[in-house]
């Protein structure tokens, strides 16, 4: 009886050591299916749990390369989500859309980190012509993709079938529902009528959903020294990027960098504009405003398009789903 119990005691503290290990982590499959609204059932479980057994090293090192690597982003995102309750995956989103990068653009023309298409950039705000393209404002287009998202859950009532639908489209993923004869998860990984980088992405969402909750991954999350920040400054038309990267002592190519919107190195020339210049030399910018007439902002509140003003009237009587520009409320 000693020997069964001294066994059972080194299985069990080995089993307390795997699990301490930074690369391991515990399955909790009932949280990841209430946070993506997919019905807690055998087969559902079984999705999940499958995607978690799939989990590798490389795709923990990925979730944390691109935390790390573009932490300014990440950060905002990350800020933006907790600001406004909204589900932590919307982070999970953009970095698997675009690894959190501005300048990304896909064969399909969907741009920045959220790999909006122009179209639908512009119906939810963005700017996007021959001088400025805000699908590359990390800030301004955070606020277009988190409208669009709540949009898609609004029509689909689940948040998986909103991010399939983010990827896809709605009318793509409607027709795979109608093929498949429902909106049941396993059922639409296993549809051909489901495009198979739908299926890849939603995977691949859920998988840093599952990776996120790692100790370790937690801590990268709590971003505990907050990254570089950028200050947002208005400019006369006609302003060049590289002469107010002059006049605060960086380079132009880091300007460029951090005015990724800005096209063909200028302000637009039909009415003030802003740029983007980092926080720390901001007091530069006071001081030598004047050698390029950029000046203080006071910019005014983008106003919500059709589609947006009709959820603010839809939802306005709800606390947690209020829509207003900057200030977007989302239902859990």
């Amino acid at each position: 009886m000693k020997a069964i119990k001294f066994i059972l005691l080194a299985l069990l503290l080995v089993g307390e050591a795997f699990a301490s290990q930074p690369g391991l982590m515990r399955a909790n499959h009932d949280y990841i299916l209430n946070q993506f609204g997919i019905e807690n059932n055998e087969s559902s479980k079984n999705v999940v749990a499958g995607i978690f057994r799939a989990i590798n090293a490389s795709d923990r090192k990925q979730f944390k390369h691109i935390v790390t690597s573009q932490s300014h982003n990440a950060y905002l995102v990350k800020s933006e989500v907790d600001n406004i309750e909204a589900p932590e995956f919307l982070l999970y989103l953009a970095m698997v859309e675009s690894h959190l990068k501005n300048t990304v653009t896909s064969g399909a023309s969907a741009g920045g980190m959220w790999q909006l298409m122009p179209a639908t950039a512009k119906n939810f705000g963005l700017r996007v012509d021959s001088a400025v393209d805000e699908r590359r404002d990390p800030a301004a287009s955070t606020d277009a993709a988190f409208s669009y998202i709540l949009h898609l859950k609004q029509n689909f009532g689940k948040w998986y079938l909103a991010l399939m639908a983010y990827n896809c489209g709605d009318q793509k993923l409607k027709n795979a529902i109608a093929a498949t004869g429902s909106d049941d998860l396993d059922r639409l990984l296993k549809s051909p009528a489901l495009p198979n980088e739908t299926k890849n992405f939603i995977k691949r969402i859920i998988k840093y959903a599952y990776i996120a909750q790692n100790e370790n991954m937690r801590k990268i999350l709590l971003f505990e020294s907050e990254p570089w920040g950028l200050k947002r400054i208005a400019v006369a038309p006609g302003t060049k990027l590289s002469a107010v990267a002059k006049q605060i002592g960086i380079s132009p190519s880091q300007m460029q960098d951090y005015n990724a919107h800005i096209k063909n190195g200028i302000s637009p020339l039909n009415g003030k504009y802003f740029f983007y210049i980092p926080q720390s030399k901001y007091a530069e910018f006071v001081v030598n405003q004047g050698a390029f007439q950029a000046y203080e902002p006071r910019l005014k509140q983008r106003k919500p398009g059709r589609v947006l003003a009709g959820l603010a009237n839809e939802l306005s009587l709800k606390d947690k789903n209020e829509i207003a520009l900057n200030n977007i409320k989302f239902n859990k």
